[in-house]
Formats: C-alpha cells, structure tokens, sequence
C-alpha cells in the first residue's frame, strides 16, 4: 500500500487460485494470475475539533 493505491495479490498462488475481498466498497477478485490494483480514497476532512463538555477541557502543560 502506499497513499495513492493499493495492491492485491497471491505471488505464491497458482494462477488458477482465487480470494474475494472488499477495497472501500468495491469487491475484488484476486486471483494468483495478476495483481489488482485500486486507488486509495482521499481522507475527508474530519471538520473542527469537538467541544469539551463544560469544565472538562484539559488543562495546558507549561513548555519547559
């Protein structure tokens, strides 16, 4: 795997051998013929960071 894809694949397999699996909602046929390879999804934006609930937030530590 790196950031940009993702590769599948049985290089000790016969070619006839098969593994179904899921890449982020999409079904794959790996199969010990060839590797598949699929693009990784960009990260979505988590948005701002969520309040504490009150008199919860923590406290700063000093820079020493």
């Amino acid at each position: 795997m790196t950031p940009a894809e993702a590769r599948y694949e049985l290089p000790e397999a016969a070619g006839d051998a098969e593994v179904e699996l899921w890449h982020h909602g999409e079904s794959l046929l790996v199969t010990g013929a060839e590797p598949v390879i699929r693009p990784m999804p960009s990260v979505p934006d988590p948005g701002p960071e969520p309040p504490s609930p009150p008199g919860r937030r923590p406290t700063r530590r000093s820079a020493a």
